[in-house]
């Protein structure tokens, strides 16, 4: 596996600071969950964001393919 580029950084960087800016953990708790869906590949990722008790904030994600 090759190293992550200057770009690939850039958005991971990008994305994580919009995911700040939305505070999802303000208006959703611990265990909810919610699915995405890969538009190229169909894979879901089962989610859930972590914060609402003000200790950590993160979004938890788990590929369909890894319960398997």
């Amino acid at each position: 596996m090759n190293a992550p580029t200057q770009d690939e950084w850039k958005k991971l960087y990008d994305v994580a600071v919009e995911f700040k800016e939305l505070a999802p953990w303000r208006w959703m708790k611990n265990d909810d969950l919610f699915a995405i869906q890969d538009s190229s590949g169909g894979e879901t990722g089962y989610c859930s964001v972590m914060g609402n008790g003000g200790m950590e904030f993160m979004k938890q994600s788990l590929l369909e393919s890894m319960g398997r």
